[in-house]
């Protein structure tokens, strides 16, 4: 208990700087979990490439206040993030990070209030020394 405490505490020192807390091997942790209040807006496999992958979400899904990224199978090297929202402006969070099997990102804030997104843009690749393919989610929040 007293470790999830202070990962939560260190989540939320960290705000909104833009770096990601990946939490290891638990897909239910208290600081990111996607499974309550998101709205899975897609996935995508990746392979050993450096691979740039686009999540189209359409303005029926609604108006997003956050997203979150979930990898599964293999590391995943996350190079750049683009979201371009409905009025066209685009937004790039500073994530440029290493998510392991199985990690989640922390909480990525929109700018603004709620915002309806047009497609988020990723340029990432497999670790090679993880081998193997992963896939790719991302979560938005109301």
């Amino acid at each position: 208990m007293k470790l999830k405490h202070a990962l939560l505490m260190a989540a939320l020192a960290v705000g909104s700087t833009g770096c990601v807390i990946h939490v290891r091997g638990n897909a239910n942790s208290d600081i990111a979990d996607f499974s309550r209040g998101w709205d899975k807006l897609g996935e995508h496999t990746v392979d050993f490439n450096v691979d740039k992958d686009t999540f189209e979400v359409t303005n029926a899904q609604g108006e997003f206040r956050a997203i979150g990224l979930r990898v599964s199978g293999a590391p995943v090297d996350v190079h750049d993030i683009r979201v371009t929202f409905g009025d066209g402006t685009t937004y790039s969070p500073n994530v440029r990070q290493e998510f392991r099997p199985g990690s989640l990102s922390r909480r990525i804030d929109l700018p603004g209030n709620r915002r309806v997104i047009r497609r988020v843009d990723f340029v990432y690749q497999t670790a090679r020394r993880g081998g193997g393919r992963a896939t790719v989610e991302l979560f938005g929040q109301r």
